[in-house]
């Protein structure tokens, strides 16, 4: 193969609520999604971002990795992850300042 793709995006955890009941949790942002769908059609795609070392960092470098999505280059430190809520079409995004 020839040449590498490099992504450079968000990277956040979303859960979604049907009826205020949660349904369903997965890792979120286009670029994000565009790179585990591109790493899958079988192309090499490094995916840059600011990803937290807490537990929803890790829910999303695991997705990204069974993608096939080089992370080893993922700025990886301190800080928490962005969540966003999809409660029955209306988005909410939430961020804690680092400590």
């Amino acid at each position: 193969m020839i040449g590498k793709i490099i992504i450079i995006g968000e990277a956040r955890l979303e859960i979604d609520f049907k009826n205020n009941i949660p349904v369903e949790t997965h890792p979120g942002g286009a670029f994000l999604n565009a790179a585990c769908q591109i790493a899958l059609s079988g192309k090499e795609v490094i995916f840059l971002s600011e990803i937290g070392n807490d537990k929803p960092g890790k829910i999303i470098t695991d997705s990204l990795t069974a993608a096939g999505v080089d992370i080893s280059q993922a700025d990886r430190h301190i800080v928490k992850t962005p969540i966003v809520l999809n409660i029955d079409g209306t988005t909410s995004r939430y961020s804690a300042p680092d400590d």
